[in-house]
């Protein structure tokens, strides 16, 4: 076979604890409440397929020295967490950015 295995290079360290606890803070918060200062910013975009594939931003200063992997798996986490597998296997693009990269990518906060 031509595929080349690799190992899941998951690392659940403190900080990325703490940052998926974060955001499944943000994604339950109410529209209602108002978000507390420094919370993440998330965007969810439905793609209009007949199976309405989701994409999923979260747009926050904290991913600054986090590899885009991980914030990836930290951010599709969180959505499993709150939303569950059903949503979680909608989702096609898991996404965490910095604010300037969000501002490159025309995702304003």
């Amino acid at each position: 076979m031509a595929i080349r295995k690799l190992n899941n290079r998951m690392n659940n360290n403190g900080r990325e604890v703490e940052l998926r606890k974060d955001i499944v803070d943000e994604l339950r918060r109410g529209e209602e409440t108002e978000a507390p200062s420094g919370a993440p910013v998330i965007y969810m975009e439905e793609g209009g397929t007949p199976d309405n594939y989701t994409h999923w931003y979260a747009v926050w200063d904290r991913f600054e020295d986090i590899d885009h992997q991980s914030r990836s798996r930290i951010l599709l986490d969180a959505i499993l967490e709150v939303l569950g597998p059903r949503e979680g296997l909608r989702v096609t693009v898991a996404m965490g950015l910095t604010p300037e990269e969000a501002k490159g990518m025309g995702l304003e906060e």
